[in-house]
């Protein structure tokens, strides 16, 4: 994994598709479809923070998706993953 606050755009990439690959290797085999979701909506957040890199981006190191989507484009929506959430939780925007 990168560290957490590498400024080196392929690195996010790389880990982005290491997410993918173990959310592909659990639904081939059965595993949680939750932790499969969880995966893929990290590897999303992995590319996105990449491609903020990969365009000159101020690196903040906060965890706030609302905040980065602002940054990119007021249309954007930020969507949280069901199957992780408690369910008085389960509310997308």
């Amino acid at each position: 994994m990168p560290a957490p606050d590498s400024l080196i755009p392929s690195e996010w990439f790389a880990k982005a598709e290491e997410d993918i690959r173990a959310a592909e290797l659990l639904l081939v085999h059965g595993g949680p479809l939750g932790i499969a979701a969880f995966l893929t909506q990290q590897a999303v957040e992995k590319y996105f923070k990449g491609y903020l890199l990969s365009t000159g981006w101020p690196f903040e190191r906060i965890h706030d998706l609302e905040a980065d989507r602002r940054s990119v484009s007021p249309r954007c929506r930020v969507r949280a993953v069901p199957a992780r959430l408690p369910a008085h939780h389960r509310v997308l925007h």
